[in-house]
């Protein structure tokens, strides 16, 4: 439950050396803590300005910090565009859940976010939970036949806005897009990433007061 961005940086600044694919995979607030090293550092990395060799920035989860502010999206792309050295197409929002094998991936060149798993995606009217028809905004609501240990038909707390079954023109993605537009005025404001965020500092506290030491 500890998170080194200084091992981090080294690492990816070594890997780097040989020109090799990278993926980065986290919750934004890890990416933000080795941007933060950076600064101190005074450095910046040059992973892959051409996609040429593919080297891939993929985050989700909640977009508030700890303390409620929230992290505008687009700004965070810059940023990591600017600290990593990307390609603009391989910085990569995904938006899923736990709860089922459920993935949006926002990899292509219009930047639209494609179901890329195979459930049933719709929304639902939040005051009735009504099923609504494709185009509207409500409750992103799942179902997925894969899942067997238990039924998987999962309403979540987000409200988005679920495209019906097409062809995109962009990139050839056959299937539906998913637009979020944010969560319910009273669900719990701890995201995945929060919960995880908040569970590492807590760990970094408790080492602080038994040793002394960050």
């Amino acid at each position: 439950m500890e998170f080194d961005p200084e091992k981090a940086f080294n690492d990816i600044k070594e890997i780097n050396k040989d020109n090799k694919m990278m993926m980065f995979v986290g919750f934004h607030y890890i990416f933000s803590q080795i941007m933060d090293y950076m600064d101190e550092i005074g450095e910046r990395l040059n992973l892959d300005p051409t996609g040429k060799n593919i080297c891939i920035a993929c985050f989700g989860g909640g977009w508030k910090t700890l303390d409620g502010k929230k992290v505008d999206k687009d700004q965070f792309k810059e940023k990591l565009k600017e600290y990593f050295g990307l390609n603009d197409l391989f910085i990569v929002d995904a938006y899923s859940f736990a709860e089922a094998n459920f993935v949006t991936l926002d990899l292509c060149p219009s930047k639209k976010s494609h179901l890329v798993l195979p459930v049933v995606i719709r929304t639902r009217d939040p005051e009735t939970l009504e099923l609504q028809d494709y185009g509207e905004t409500g409750i992103i609501s799942v179902w997925d036949p894969f899942m067997n240990s238990y039924p998987a038909f999962i309403m979540t707390d987000d409200v988005g806005i679920v495209s019906d079954y097409y062809k995109c023109d962009d990139c050839g993605f056959v299937g539906q897009d998913l637009i979020l537009k944010g969560r319910l005025s009273k669900a719990e404001f701890r995201s995945c990433g929060l919960k995880l965020q908040q569970m590492m500092e807590e760990k970094r506290k408790e080492r602080v007061l038994a040793t002394g030491y960050v």
